[in-house]
């Protein structure tokens, strides 16, 4: 997690990014863009706060998960490595920022779920380490698409998204089944919604 005061910038940045910019389309007259800067003003405040009450609430989740993960032993250590790898996606510096915020709305149910997920490791480790290998092979492809971002149009970005929060969702289906999934989601329609984003990159 940055720092707080990154942390509140980044705040500032995305309430007015997302109540501006996220999703608007680009208005083609003063008239428009009049009209799109004064409906966008009056909902900066209000994301400000919800980013701010969401940030609050992850704050004793993640304080959990380091102090659990800090007493993993050995036969832990592949867990160890995936859930920091996971940590550094979902916090990536700008975070904030970056990620869609109808994304940041269910970060708390994606922290529950590596809180139950240590909470039954010790219990199965080779069955964490299986789903593990389910999840490399699902992922396999995000890695190269991040290296391009900047050069991708928008709507490839925005599938992009989908396609890490559809694996976070499974996250949830495998770790955490108590927790619910936002929607229906399995390795089968991960492998689906990844063939048809590899046909939108750029060839």
């Amino acid at each position: 997690m940055p720092g707080k005061d990154v942390l509140i910038s980044s705040i500032v940045d995305a309430s007015y990014f997302q109540a501006l910019v996220a999703g608007k389309t680009i208005p083609r007259s003063q008239d428009d863009f009049e009209a799109g800067l004064k409906e966008g003003k009056a909902q900066i405040v209000t994301l400000a706060n919800e980013l701010e009450s969401l940030l609050i609430s992850w704050l004793p989740l993640l304080s959990d998960i380091h102090k659990t993960l800090k007493k993993q032993g050995l036969t832990a250590m592949h867990a160890v490595a995936d859930i920091n790898q996971q940590l550094v996606m979902l916090f990536a510096e700008d975070f904030m920022l970056r990620t869609p915020v109808e994304w940041l709305r269910h970060y708390s149910r994606y922290l529950k779920a590596i809180v139950g997920r240590l909470e039954k490791l010790p219990v199965n480790p080779q069955k964490d380490k299986e789903y593990l290998l389910i999840l490399d092979r699902l992922g396999h492809d995000l890695a190269n698409m991040d290296l391009a971002w900047d050069d991708l149009p928008r709507n490839v970005q925005t599938e992009i998204w989908k396609q890490r929060f559809m694996l976070q969702e499974y996250r949830v289906s495998l770790f955490a089944q108590q927790l619910k999934t936002a929607f229906p989601i399995s390795d089968k329609r991960i492998e689906i919604h990844g063939k048809e984003l590899i046909a939108l990159l750029p060839s």
